[in-house]
């Protein structure tokens, strides 16, 4: 991804169906069917984010996803996340849209740029800085392996 401050940003991520008997606050469809899994997010200044990913489909999507909508959240999960208390989920970062199979073609409405500062470093919490004129990035997720995620971020470090 390659935000409006000019850097790069890779991510890779794995996940699988699931259809729970209820979720809330979901803006495609609390009924409806999703994905939940796992992945990282590396950033041009060498940092490792390990990452939850859900994502949500329309409540009926027939047999093939091409051309469904999709929301695809992904955020930071420590390991401790089940202890009583609050973690910090920083990055936290917001993808819709649809399916074009095989890829899965998103946009961030911004919360890259939200979520890192100009010098590719994770903003404060509750930073409150967005600059009205920004649009979002592009993200097009396609099938690779954990080896191009490596080169891509070894390639996005040295920019």
């Amino acid at each position: 991804m390659h935000s409006a401050s000019g850097h790069d940003y890779a991510l890779y991520v794995w996940f699988e169906p699931y259809h729970p008997s209820g979720r809330g606050g979901m803006s495609i469809n609390s009924a409806g069917p999703g994905v939940v899994g796992w992945g990282e997010l590396c950033t041009p200044r060498g940092e490792h984010y390990k990452v939850r990913v859900r994502g949500y489909l329309p409540r009926h999507i027939g047999a093939s996803t091409d051309g469904q909508r999709m929301e695809l959240d992904v955020y930071r999960r420590p390991w401790y996340y089940g202890f009583v208390g609050r973690w910090d989920e920083r990055p936290r970062l917001e993808f819709h849209g649809a399916w074009h199979n095989p890829d899965l073609v998103l946009f961030d409405h911004g919360s890259l740029d939200r979520t890192f500062d100009a010098d590719g470093g994770l903003r404060p919490a509750n930073s409150g800085v967005w600059k009205s004129g920004e649009q979002g990035v592009p993200l097009t997720l396609h099938e690779g392996d954990k080896a191009g995620f490596e080169a891509a971020c070894t390639r996005i470090q040295g920019h």
